[in-house]
This record gives structure tokens, C-alpha cells and sequence, in this order.
């Protein structure tokens, strides 16, 4: 068995926070929509002033407790104690990630597993494996646009050693060019892959390249990815640069879930990491993304393609704002899965689609991203992409009735207590809440959010966020077949993918 796997999203935590284990592979939860009228109002018919529906009494579990602590160089520490199996889930999290490769796109990427693969402290490459899969764990190495994580499951007698090797990533990489190459190497085949192989990936790549477009350049979280010719120039010198800045004391903390106390792990963790050295990391701040005027439509061109990948997104609320419990719900409403409205219409009705969802992408700081996706053949490209507006604009002035309300409170608010059940599911959530820099309160405060929704209280976020103006569509697969058809729903840009999307031919509103 391997003695670690890599896991490197594009996209933050979803919904409730899971890490997605693909690698790279399209995330089907959406981005968000910024405001535009905060002051506008809805009419609401008499009709939809429903009574509010009941609590959900049956998933009141508290969210465990967290002991936080701090070494005198600024590394952070967070425990939550579980003693029923004498397992630790350790992880060192260093808040940098993709987006802030900077002008080196690639090396919070490549930087992340080189750490591992190119030997750290005493250990070899090979000698590190080795002493990972004695302590019979897997070190599991994760890469998003905001945070960069390192993993270990271990036994509580164990901890101590675990922490030896984090620590040794950490404070003592070997840079080892050879391992580099070959890092470099296989994340060029990756993306080379990806690039010819993926619609959904191409779809993905281009609508967040869009909707953090900006009038003097380009945003930090519009890479969700790496192009061939990023990673074709990429040194190893842009890695120890990302990782001179950025992996510091004052720019890490350590997650530990498990049998395990803060008194212990302090100790242990002062005796790892008390000689780590820090200073401040840089932070340039990230400029607010600004909503489209027009609906957009692009067509990102597969020659020869039996298939099309749609993804329909905007600007939408973050995490903090007040709004964004209620888009949770309309979310769940329009897509989360076989209830939804995507699905039951789309996909089940009237078969213009074999996969269709809506979901929420998260990052640190801004606005989220909400999608509507659908995987459709060829032929009915239209009337899917049609499909996915109409409901789009359904949601705007429907929301949901009482039932689809429910529904979603009900997967929303009793799923929340699974999230925490493992040691490694309850510490993807506590990366969620510090990614998000929210209290240990806010899963009980969010619970009681979703649960006192109603369906009048959904009315004006979704007639606030869900505006056609806002929305880019982008559309993979084959131009000469599919991109006259999308003409009615405004102008078509159409893009060379194997050009780094340069576009090919623009198409006028029909």
C-alpha cells in the first residue's frame, strides 16, 4: 500500500465542509452571486406566507468542543478529544494554497507533495514511506486554493512520531530536483489529461476564470488549476519561494481529533515544532470579484465530442453573510440530489441530461460560487442548456414550497451530526470553520438558521442573487455542432482550449 495519496481540489469546502477525493475532478457545488439591490423588496402572494415548518428535533447533537493553544513562535493548536478509539487524526495546515502561486502558477501544487517526495529531516523519500507505513498509517496531502494540508492517522501511542515527520516536512524539506522533475512530470500529464479528456474540468476552469475576471487583471481564485504551459515553466526555485513565504509558524496550526488532550499534544507538538522559527506571511488581501452585467455564453470547442459539459455559475454569498443559510436551502431545493428539482424535471422528465446538480464552491475570503451543471449529449446541448436557465430563473421568483423546504432542512440539518462522526470527517470540519474563521459555535448556530427558514424568508436572497445578468454559462463540446444552437440565449464566444482558450470565433445573439 502507498504510504501516501494526494488530494488536489480546486475548489473549497462544500456545503458542509467535505474535501472532495478526486484529484482535480469537477466539483459539482456551486459558486455565488454578489448582491445587487439591498434594498429591494419582494411582493409576496398571500399564498406563500405559509406557517413555518416545525424544528428538526432530531439532530441537535452540539458540535464537539475545541481546545485551542499557541507556541510563543505562533503556531496554533487545535484538539478535539475523542476517546472512544484510541486513534489521532493529526494535521499540520499551512493557510496558503493555489491562490497564492502568484506568478509561479503550480507551486503551492507541486510544493505540497514534493515536501514528502523529495525526503524531509533524517529520512530519505523512500525512508519516509517506509517509516510512514510503520506506524501503519497513510500521510494524505491536500492542496486547495486556500489551504495546503498534511495528514496523518495514528494510533494515540504514535503521536509523538507522527509529529516527528510533520515536523520534518515542515522545518526540513530536502528540495530534491530529481523528485521535482518527476513531480513536475506527472502533474504535466495530469493537466495535459485533463485538458483533452474532461469537459467538466475545462468547464470549470473557464467559469471561475470568468467570474474573477477583473478590470486590471486577473483574481487569485480564478485558477482553479494549472495549464500545461504553467507547469512546463515551473522551477523548483518558484517552490522553495512559495515555500520560504508562506510555510511558517505564524501561517500554520496543528489539528488534532482524537484520543488525545491539549496538555499532551502541547507538550508533544513544543517538543516538534518549538524550535520552528517564524515570520509574518505575506498577505496582499484579495480584491472583491464584481458580478457580470450580461448573461455570458461560451463554448469551450471538442472536436468530435459525443457529449457536452454544462456549468451555469455566479457570484453568490459567503459563508459569513446572513443570506447564506437560505442559499444553502434553495440550493438544495434547485439540485442536491435526487429530490431536486434539477434532477426530477432535467434529468428524470424530460431526459436531456444523464447528471445534473447545484451546489455551492466556498473559499476563504469573498463571495462563494453557485452552479447549475448538467452532462448531456451532443445533440440536446440546447434545450439543456434551456433547461438549466429556466429553472435558474424559476428559483428567482419560486424558491420552494413548504415541502421541498423540508426536504432540504431535513438532508441539511440531520446530516450534520455524520459529518462529525469519524475522526478524519469531524477534522474536515474543524479546517471548514478555520478556513472560514467561524466560532466551534457556528455548525449549532447554522443548525438553528436552517432550521427557522420558511419558505417567505426564502423570497428575497433568491430574487437578490438569482439574476440571468449575473450568470455565465459555459458549455464543453463540440462548437460545429452545438454553438449555433446556443445563440438564442445571447452572444457565444468560442474558445481553443489546446490555444490556453484564446477565442477562435464569436458568434452575435440570434
Amino acid at each position: 500500500m502507498p504510504s501516501s495519496k494526494v488530494c488536489l481540489t480546486f475548489v473549497a469546502s462544500v456545503a458542509l465542509g467535505a474535501c472532495q477525493p478526486s484529484a482535480m475532478a469537477p466539483t459539482t457545488k456551486p459558486p455565488a452571486l454578489a448582491p445587487i439591490n439591498v434594498n429591494s423588496t419582494v411582493t409576496t402572494p398571500t399564498a406563500l406566507k405559509e406557517i413555518p415548518p416545525a424544528s428538526n428535533s432530531g439532530a441537535t447533537r452540539p458540535f464537539p468542543t475545541i481546545a485551542t493553544a499557541n507556541l510563543s513562535n505562533g503556531l496554533a493548536l487545535d484538539v478535539i478529544e475523542r476517546h472512544s478509539m484510541p486513534v489521532v487524526q493529526l494535521s499540520l495546515v499551512v493557510a496558503a494554497g493555489h491562490a497564492r502561486d502568484a506568478n509561479h502558477p503550480g507551486a503551492a501544487r507541486v510544493l505540497a507533495q514534493l515536501l514528502e517526495a523529495g525526503g524531509a529531516g533524517p529520512w530519505t523519500s523512500e525512508k519516509l514511506r517506509e517509516t510512514v507505513d510503520a506506524l501503519g498509517s497513510s500521510l494524505d496531502i491536500v492542496s486547495t486554493r486556500d489551504n495546503l494540508r498534511w495528514s496523518l492517522a495514528v494510533t494515540a501511542d504514535k503521536v509523538p512520531d507522527a509529529l516527528a515527520i510533520l515536523s520534518a516536512l515542515a522545518q526540513k524539506p530536502h528540495f530534491d530536483r530529481k523528485e521535482f522533475l518527476k513531480l513536475k512530470g506527472r502533474e504535466l500529464e495530469r493537466v495535459r489529461s485533463l485538458a483533452k479528456t474532461s469537459g467538466g474540468w475545462l468547464a470549470q476552469y473557464w467559469l471561475h476564470r470568468e467570474l474573477y475576471r477583473q478590470p486590471m487583471g486577473i483574481h487569485p481564485y480564478a485558477s482553479v488549476d494549472v495549464l500545461p504551459s504553467e507547469v512546463e515553466r515551473l522551477g523548483l526555485d518558484d517552490c522553495r519561494e512559495f515555500y520560504r513565504a508562506h510555510i511558517v509558524p505564524k501561517n500554520s496550526r496543528i489539528m488534532a481529533v482524537g484520543a488525545v488532550d491539549l496538555t499532551t499534544l502541547t507538550r508533544e507538538v513544543e517538543k516538534a515544532f518549538g524550535m520552528w522559527t517564524s515570520h509574518d506571511a505575506p498577505d496582499d488581501g484579495l480584491a472583491e470579484p464584481s458580478s457580470t452585467e450580461e448573461l455570458k455564453v461560451f463554448v469551450i470547442d471538442r472536436p468530435g465530442s459525443a457529449q457536452s459539459d454544462l456549468l451555469l455559475g455566479l457570484l453568490g454569498p459567503s459563508r459569513r453573510e446572513a443570506e447564506f443559510p437560505s442559499i444553502m436551502a434553495i440550493q438544495q431545493i434547485l439540485g442536491g440530489g435526487v429530490a431536486g428539482r434539477l434532477f426530477l424535471d432535467i434529468r428524470e422528465k424530460r431526459s436531456l441530461a444523464y447528471s445534473t446538480y447545484a451546489g455551492v464552491q466556498e473559499v476563504a475570503a469573498g463571495p462563494s460560487v453557485l452552479t447549475l451543471s448538467a452532462g448531456t449529449q451532443t445533440q440536446k446541448t440546447a434545450e439543456a442548456a434551456s433547461a438549466l436557465l429556466e429553472h435558474f430563473d424559476r428559483i428567482a421568483t419560486d424558491p420552494g414550497t413548504l415541502q421541498e423546504l423540508e426536504t432540504a432542512q431535513n438532508y441539511i440539518v440531520r446530516g450534520m451530526p455524520a459529518r462529525w462522526e469519524t475522526v478524519e470527517s469531524l477534522s474536515s470540519q474543524l479546517l471548514l470553520l478555520r478556513t472560514q474563521n467561524q466560532s466551534e459555535r457556528y455548525f449549532d448556530d447554522l443548525r438553528e438558521q436552517v432550521t427557522s427558514l420558511s419558505t417567505v424568508v426564502l423570497h428575497e436572497p433568491a430574487t437578490r442573487y438569482f439574476q440571468r445578468r449575473h450568470a455565465t454559462l459555459v458549455v464543453a463540446g463540440d462548437a460545429s455542432k452545438i454553438a449555433e444552437s446556443l445563440r438564442p440565449l445571447g452572444p457565444v464566444e468560442i474558445l481553443d482550449p489546446e490555444r490556453e482558450f484564446s477565442i477562435k470565433h464569436k458568434l452575435s445573439a440570434k
